[in-house]
Formats: C-alpha cells, sequence, structure tokens
C-alpha cells in the first residue's frame, strides 16, 4: 500500500499580520506550507490571512502546544519552526528543541528575552552594559540608589517597545516608575510581564542598533541602524536610518562587542537585533533581541542592504547557511522610517496622503485621519504613523522622510473646545451607524 509523502510546512509562531511578506518566500523558496501557530486572541495584528492554516490556542500552556504540533505532524511534515516575534522566542526555540529542528537554543533565547538575565551574564563576562539593580517594590528603591546613582532608567525586565521605559531625575520619580511597572501584570499583547523591575546607570549618547545573524558559531553584521529617540525621558522611537553612518573606529568597536556579547549570551542559529549606546566610553549594550528588528527595520534593511531579516531567519530555521543568506539588489544607499507622534492628547489634523506618492518616498501610512482622538505618544506601540523614505538625486532618505512629513501638515490640537467638538461628532457617527445596522 503506497502513502504520499506528506506536505513540507513552516510553523511561523506568533505571527503578526504586518510580517505575513515572509510567506511569499516560504512558498516560493521552500515549497512548503506556512502555518500560523497564534495565541487565543481576536486582535487584527495576528489576523494573517495569507497562511495556509492558521492554529489558534493558549501559547503559555506549552504542553498542550507540542501536542497540537505532534498531532499536525501526523498529516504534515514539519521543515521549521521560526518566531519573529519578541514575546515567543523562548516558546519557538522550545518547540524546535522539541522537533530536532535546526534553531536557537533555549538558554540563548531566555538570556536575550529576560533582560535581568542579559545584565547579569555581561557582568560576568566583563562587557560593556549599564550598571543595574533588580527590584521588585518601591520600598527598595532608595537602597538600590546607592548602587547606581541618579540620573537612572527603570524599565520591566521582560517588555518590549519602550513601553514603561522611563528616565528618572528624582527618587521619588524612581518610585513612581517602578510601581507603573508593577501595576502591569500583563503588556500590550496580554503576555505575562516578570515581576523583575530593573534601575539602570542612564547611559547618554547616539543610539543604534545591529542588525546579525549567526549560523554555526560565525555572526556576520549585515547593518547597523541609526535610531532617533524623542526624549531622555519619553524614549519611544521617531526614527531609523539604514546604514547608520559611523566612523570606521567606531563601526570596528561595535562589532567586536556585538560578536563578544552574541558568544557570551549563547546565540547561535538565528537573527539578532542588539540595541547599542554610542557614549563617550564608547559602545554600551543596552538590549538584546534574538529575533529581526521591529519598526520596520527589515524593509529598511532590504530596502539599503539586499537583505530581508524576515527571510533570514526563515533561512537559518531551515538549516541555511552563511554561504547562501537571501539576498537582492539594494534599491538605494540609504533608506528611513520616520514616525509620526502625539506630543498631547487630542484631536488630529492633517493633509490626504497624495495617490501618487513623491519621488522617494517608499510607503505612507498615517494610522489616524482627521477628527480622530488620539492620546500622547508614550512608546513605540502607540504613534500615529510613518513614512519610508529611500535617496533621490536632491535629497538623502533622512532629508525626504521630513520634508514628506511636513507636506502631510499634521498636528494635533488639545484645546477644549475642538476635542468636545469632535467627541460629540464622534458619538453621533456611533450612534447613527448603530441605529442603521438594527434596521
Amino acid at each position: 500500500m503506497s502513502h504520499e509523502p506528506k506536505q513540507s510546512a513552516v510553523i511561523l509562531v506568533g505571527l503578526l499580520s504586518w510580517q505575513q511578506s515572509v510567506i511569499t518566500y516560504i512558498h516560493r523558496q521552500w515549497g512548503c506550507q506556512a502555518i500560523a501557530l497564534q495565541p487565543n486572541s481576536d486582535e487584527d495584528y495576528y489576523v494573517t490571512l495569507e497562511c495556509d492554516q492558521v492554529l489558534r490556542q493558549n501559547l503559555l500552556d506549552e504542553v498542550a502546544v507540542c501536542g497540537t504540533l505532534e498531532k499536525l505532524a501526523e498529516t504534515v511534515s514539519i521543515a521549521a519552526v521560526c518566531t519573529l516575534n519578541e514575546y515567543f522566542v523562548p516558546l519557538a526555540a522550545k518547540l524546535a528543541a522539541h522537533f530536532n529542528l535546526p534553531g536557537l537554543a533555549l538558554d540563548a533565547a531566555l538570556n536575550c528575552r529576560h533582560k535581568r538575565r542579559t545584565r547579569e551574564i555581561l557582568a560576568r563576562h566583563h562587557l560593556a552594559s549599564p550598571r543595574f539593580v533588580v527590584v521588585h517594590s518601591r520600598a527598595e528603591v532608595q537602597e538600590a540608589l546607592l548602587t547606581v546613582p541618579l540620573p537612572v532608567v527603570v524599565k520591566p525586565s521582560n517588555d518590549s517597545g519602550s513601553a514603561l521605559v522611563k528616565r528618572c531625575e528624582t527618587e521619588m520619580e524612581v518610585m513612581t516608575a517602578v510601581q507603573a511597572v508593577l501595576n502591569h501584570k500583563t503588556n500590550a499583547l496580554g503576555l505575562p510581564m516578570e515581576p523583575d523591575v530593573l534601575i539602570e546607570t542612564y547611559l547618554s549618547g547616539p543610539e543604534v542598533s545591529v542588525e546579525a545573524c549567526t549560523i554555526g558559531g560565525d555572526t556576520h553584521i549585515l547593518t547597523i541602524t541609526a535610531k532617533s529617540i524623542y526624549s531622555a525621558t519619553k524614549a519611544f522611537e521617531t526614527k531609523h536610518t539604514v546604514p547608520a553612518n559611523l566612523v570606521p573606529e567606531q563601526e570596528a568597536a561595535v562589532y567586536r562587542l556585538i560578536t563578544q556579547t552574541l558568544a557570551a549570551l549563547g546565540v547561535d542559529n538565528g537573527v539578532t537585533h542588539t540595541e547599542v549606546m554610542l557614549t563617550e566610553d564608547g559602545p554600551y549594550i543596552v538590549e538584546v533581541n534574538a529575533r529581526p528588528g521591529g519598526d520596520q527595520i527589515s524593509t529598511l534593511v532590504r530596502l539599503a542592504r539586499g537583505y530581508d531579516l524576515y527571510e533570514v531567519a526563515v533561512h537559518i530555521s531551515m538549516g541555511g547557511d552563511l554561504a547562501n543568506l537571501p539576498s537582492y539588489l539594494p534599491l538605494s544607499k540609504t533608506a528611513t522610517i520616520q514616525f509620526f507622534y502625539a506630543e498631547e492628547a487630542g484631536v488630529v489634523f492633517r493633509k490626504r496622503v497624495p495617490e501618487v506618492l513623491p519621488e522617494g518616498v517608499y510607503a505612507f501610512f498615517p494610522y489616524y485621519r482627521t477628527g480622530n482622538l488620539v492620546q500622547e505618544t508614550t512608546s513605540n506601540y502607540n504613534r500615529l504613523g510613518y513614512v519610508i523614505t529611500l535617496d533621490t538625486p536632491l535629497h538623502n532618505s533622512a532629508e525626504l522622510a521630513q520634508k514628506t512629513l511636513d507636506l502631510l501638515e499634521l498636528h494635533v490640537r488639545t484645546d477644549w473646545l475642538t476635542v468636545m467638538q469632535w467627541r460629540l461628532i464622534g458619538l453621533f457617527h456611533y450612534f447613527r451607524e448603530g441605529l442603521l445596522r438594527r434596521q
């Protein structure tokens, strides 16, 4: 009795809607199905209609998740397990090991996922990282500040996107920031927060991120991304440019630190996104993420360097090597993403996005229309949109990004009369649509 061979499949854990471009690569390059393993969530960012199959369940129940994939393996051949999502890096590592597939070791995944572990390991290896203390209550703050003097940065151990990260100048500000972290039992995606709160030395200088991949113990730096932060007190990111314009000595120092850091953390067989502060004393590690950079950095790297970080991550999960990384012809010497944000809560006003985008504008996505009520931007999770630009004969990508934003004339009005007027308009449309649905 003959049996047809099973169809091979790549399992994508916690795939986000804007990461679905990798599915085409999986189909084209590997001839595999793309199966999304998603949490039980009805949020739009977990809607992945382009996948061949979507499995939904509680991803915190790892025993049940393994059982689901074992059941799946009766009908398909699981060729790889991969995640592009910060929060599911440890789960993907466990699943890859369970099915004897290439991937990041679990210890390495945890070393990167939990900032406390990262800091402890880098301190033991005497690698440049801020001095830190871990606290679990406001009562521990005063003693912690004897070890890490003001100003400091307070942050959760296992969140992302600059959420709840706060620069503090006084002891009372530190206590408030620590309590804010402790008050959050889950993050923006509904996943559990650890009780560890880090109080770290404040680092001053330009910030960059290093996009790299490591295979068989060999780390290859794909590019360095220049980053702009709104302010020391509100640490959300406002702009990224690929590549960063560093002097050779600076670049070499960053390369050495990244290679040593990834080795100390045990990182192998994966893509990494490492944030680095360029201080007067040299580069310091801010954090290490064992997945491709977010904020459309993968798009920027493809446009300016020819590497699609999502595709590189799948390539490694499939057992690919450094010699044949997926690559493309770059479209520009530099690429920039600039974000729109609200300095205060209020009502958005802006011009329409032109139907034909100006030369050099690759993508233009305002999230809000005129009349929408928005909150003050405090993290990467509540910005108002973005523009991605390339070099043109007249402007480099960073200059063009700012000029394009200026064309939109986006601003937020905060006066009481305007806010109340648009609240009433919103309520009118809400009740009107409700009545129309009932008819």
